[in-house]
């Protein structure tokens, strides 16, 4: 930090350093206005002072690799707040100011603390003012992800421009009148911008004798992409098992995973008012109301270079227009639904200068569904005797037992990662079960799914819990060719525990609905997942299917259970009998190679069955 100037001055600063959890925390507010002093020497000697005011703070995280200033130079008035921290697991800067002068704004997160200037960053910012503004904005990276929040105003010269590695873009220069709120989240890459402006000419007086004029019409833009520009022409940038590609001299080679552009420029603009989302890289939402030119382009390319699509368009003049770009990912559900997977290995590391055991977790959200959703929220509940560590992504929430995400967007057929890691204190049990629920919202339902993971870390449990399952089955009144399930569960442990309910779907059989959704529908089997099941408590699932012809089902169920307190793991099995006699389908069998007994009226045996 470092400050100069004359005139009036006041400030009030607190600054921490703590070795115990290596973190840097500054906390500063300054008041200061210019005008010329003097000071008085003895002898009738004295000091003349005229210099504006320079406030500066800069800071770099050599742990996370991020690096962050804000500086205000040849400055009449300067009013700001502001707060940086830093530790090992992230960095925070949080500026409120208000200033007449030249103000600058930066931020910078590497992917990794080691890599070299012709590595793409995670995230890069860099904001110039000229002029008097207002701006209140805040920076946090935390992991592999960063969330900026901007609100500016004033009048004067901005340059403003913010990419994420290289899949996203936002950005504005000119002169005038100028005001913007921003939100940008590499995580979910949600980018959305609201923004006025106008044409002015600016000057300012940097000193008595350099004075800078100013006329540049507006320039505005973002841009979204999940491949690479060649030349003009959209290609994949990652192959089908998600390998980079290198570069090829031509185009012709396009990769073979989809890949998508979405953009908007304005250029030559005496005034905009605009209000836009990116929602992920393959949606884009805007309204806007200008005087200049707008180009707009949306492409796509299928697996292996199929399915092309390139739209561009450009409007010279004064236009009010509102668009919406939406490119589909693949949707496994014709109904809104979300998966989520958990997967984790232990491993030895240094904790608080500690060698421990840690876990490590891989959390990855799939929006499966025909909907978008959002916003999406991530729970997961710690097993017993695990501390956290850290994470890829900043929590909104963390306590001793559970951290919360919030997802502000997952489009469809997106995933997003978030890893995770625990320390394995030796107060932990032999069985660490670690279990994780997400919830996404979209329009006024609400879908959700559960997954744990399990690492152990003994030969064998204690004891098995007790496990109470049954399942009935019945023909439906009205429609004899569906037959309603209910399957009953019940925890009779004195601990809670969780459970997945697996569910074997009988040959010419499809699943209707039911009553809790299913975490997987495939034509062989239905799985439902649960967290956080109570001693007693008895949970009850309602499904119905359809039967494609006549004969005998039998309808097995398994469940596997584990305690949240890692004491113990177990298994149980139930089935049902029905016989459909009226769809008007003959039973079938593979048994005799292809052949088919007479339509006596009669049921084939279950082992018969083809699937």
């Amino acid at each position: 930090m470092r400050e100069h100037g004359s005139g009036d001055y006041s400030f009030e600063e607190m600054t921490n350093l703590k070795w115990e959890n290596r973190s840097i925390e500054s906390l500063k507010n300054v008041s200061a206005s210019y005008y010329p002093t003097t000071f008085e020497l003895p002898g009738n000697n004295g000091l003349n002072y005229a210099s504006k005011w320079t406030e500066e703070s800069r800071a770099k995280n050599h742990i996370t690799g991020a690096v962050m200033h804000e500086t205000y130079r040849y400055a009449t008035n300067v009013d700001r707040d502001s707060y940086i921290k830093m530790d090992e697991n992230g960095s925070k800067m949080m500026v409120d100011s208000s200033f007449t002068g030249k103000g600058s704004i930066g931020f910078f997160k590497k992917a990794s603390p080691d890599d070299g200037p012709k590595k793409k960053p995670i995230f890069e910012s860099q904001e110039d003012y000229s002029g008097q503004f207002r701006i209140n904005e805040s920076f946090d990276e935390y992991g592999k992800n960063v969330v900026t929040n901007k609100a500016a105003s004033g009048e004067g010269f901005v340059a403003a421009d913010k990419r994420i590695r290289s899949s996203q873009r936002t950005y504005e220069s000119g002169t005038g009148a100028y005001k913007s709120e921003e939100i940008v989240d590499s995580f979910s890459n949600y980018m959305a911008k609201d923004i006025e402006v106008a044409h002015k000419p600016s000057s300012y007086n940097y000193s008595p004798s350099v004075q800078a004029n100013q006329d540049m019409k507006w320039n505005e833009g973002m841009w979204s992409k999940s491949g690479n520009l060649r030349g003009g022409v959209i290609v994949a940038a990652n192959d089908s098992s998600g390998g980079a590609i290198e570069k090829p001299c031509n185009t012709s080679d396009k990769g073979t995973a989809p890949a998508t552009i979405i953009s908007e420029k304005y250029s030559s603009l005496e005034y905009l008012k605009k209000d836009s989302i990116a929602l992920g890289l393959n949606e884009m939402k805007t309204n806007a109301t200008f005087n200049g030119v707008a180009d707009f382009r949306a492409a796509s390319v299928g697996t292996n270079a199929t399915d092309e699509v390139d739209n561009e368009e450009r409007y010279a003049g004064e236009f009010s227009l509102t668009r919406h770009i939406l490119m589909t990912g693949v949707s496994k559900y014709d109904f809104p639904h979300i998966s989520v997977t958990k997967e984790g290995q232990t491993k030895s590391a240094w904790v608080n200068r500690v060698n421990s055991t840690v876990a490590d977790y891989t959390i990855t959200v799939t929006n499966d569904g025909n909907r978008a959703l959002a916003p999406v929220y991530v729970v997961d509940l710690f097993p017993p005797g695990t501390q956290y560590i850290n994470s890829s992504v900043r929590p909104l929430a963390l306590s001793a037992t559970s951290a919360n995400w919030t997802i502000l967007h997952l489009g469809i057929g997106n995933s997003l990662t978030i890893n995770l890691r625990l320390n394995i204190t030796e107060n932990a049990p032999d069985n660490v079960l670690n279990c994780v629920t997400v919830s996404g919202i979209t329009g006024g339902s609400l879908v959700s799914s559960t997954n744990c993971a399990s690492l152990d870390s003994a030969w064998l449990g204690c004891c098995a819990p007790k496990v109470f399952v049954e399942k009935k089955a019945q023909l439906d009144p009205s429609d004899p060719t569906v037959v309603h399930y209910t399957i009953l569960l019940r925890n009779s442990a004195n601990s809670i525990w969780a459970a997945k309910v697996t569910d074997e779907i009988p040959g010419d059989m499809s699943l209707l609905k039911s009553s809790v959704e299913p975490y997987i529908v495939d034509p062989v089997y239905i799985q439902w997942n649960f967290a956080n099941l109570r001693p007693d408590e008895l949970v009850t699932i309602e499904y119905s299917m359809h039967a494609a012809r006549n004969g005998a089902y039998t309808n097995k169920v398994h469940v596997d259970t584990s305690a949240l307190d890692g004491s113990s793991s177990g298994s149980a099995d139930a089935s049902a009998y029905i016989d459909v006699r009226e769809t008007g389908v003959a039973p079938r069998t593979v048994r005799y190679d292809g052949w088919q007994p007479p339509d006596w009226d009669l049921n084939t045996s279950d082992e018969g069955i083809s699937i």
